[in-house]
């Protein structure tokens, strides 16, 4: 799935930057991954991020990696090479695309509203070449806050929730969502009075 996310990237970039209005940036991202119900005892993960992104007036379009990292807070088991496994092991991974709209717009800040979708998932075990990894299509939806330093750099923090299973068969469950606490610091894309200033709408 992740290679026709990234066509779907390259076409945009290419078409994006002849439309009247239209923006590019890249940020890094940082943050906290909370688990919910059973997957609680995965613990809190720290998230490291990069992401590109395309804007025309209110409505923009993310292309995101994430990274979580560090082992679970408990145990869990988990069915590898037809053997049980006690593990803390634990590497998270999310890569998809988000779409993001200004529904308030000041002349240095801005409220959006964000759903997005992608594969998220855990590499719980590895040995050679063989991983063991819970995998599912994460489907998320939030709030953010930008706030522009400048015709170039922007900060956003953001609260995701996003409704996500890890399948674990004949192992410990692991159902439950995801809340993600993440901060972003990016560049490309310009505030709301440079528009207003430049008689944009």
């Amino acid at each position: 799935m992740y290679k026709y996310i990234f066509l779907t990237l390259i076409i945009i970039s290419n078409a994006l930057p002849s439309e009247p209005n239209a923006e590019s940036g890249i940020g890094i991202l940082s943050g906290l991954w909370i688990p919910t119900g059973d997957a609680k005892l995965l613990g809190v993960h720290p998230v490291a991020g990069v992401n590109l992104s395309f804007r025309k007036e209110k409505i923009s379009l993310r292309l995101e990696l994430q990274i979580r990292f560090l082992q679970s807070r408990d145990t869990y088991s988990v069915l590898f090479l037809g053997e049980d496994k006690n593990t803390r092991a634990f590497l998270g991974g999310f890569y998809g695309i988000f779409t993001e709209y200004d529904f308030l717009q000041y002349p240095s800040t801005s409220f959006s509203l964000l759903a997005g979708i992608g594969i998220d998932n855990i590499n719980s075990c590895s040995i050679n070449d063989n991983k063991y990894i819970m995998q599912d299509i994460g489907k998320s939806i939030g709030i953010s806050y930008k706030y522009y330093f400048n015709n170039r750099f922007y900060i956003k923090p953001h609260l995701l929730y996003t409704f996500v299973y890890y399948p674990n068969p004949n192992g410990t469950s692991l159902k439950g969502n995801t809340v993600s606490l993440l901060l972003t610091l990016s560049s490309g894309h310009k505030p709301p009075e440079y528009f207003k200033s430049m008689n944009i709408k």
